[in-house]
């Protein structure tokens, strides 16, 4: 699976840094490019880990910045 493009529409990205309590995140894409900001809310299971393998649709903040929706976990951080 992780050898697979991920779908239209989707990036896949590794989480590197996670807040404390999981609350938040940032992913770095795998095609490259900026970090992308992930909330907690935003995973199914509520708790962004470092070295979770993650695929999510791009979302434009107000402020210009982007974060991560629809996010879908492809590995967890044993």
């Amino acid at each position: 699976l992780l050898d697979e493009d991920p779908p239209e529409g989707y990036c896949r990205g590794d989480v590197r840094k996670a807040g404390p309590g999981g609350e938040y995140g940032f992913i770095t894409p795998r095609s490259g490019g900026r970090d992308v900001f992930v909330h907690k809310s935003a995973l199914p299971n509520g708790l962004v880990q470092e070295g979770q393998v993650l695929e999510y649709k791009l979302e434009k903040q107000p402020d210009g910045r982007f974060r991560a929706t629809s996010v879908k976990i492809l590995l967890k951080r044993d």
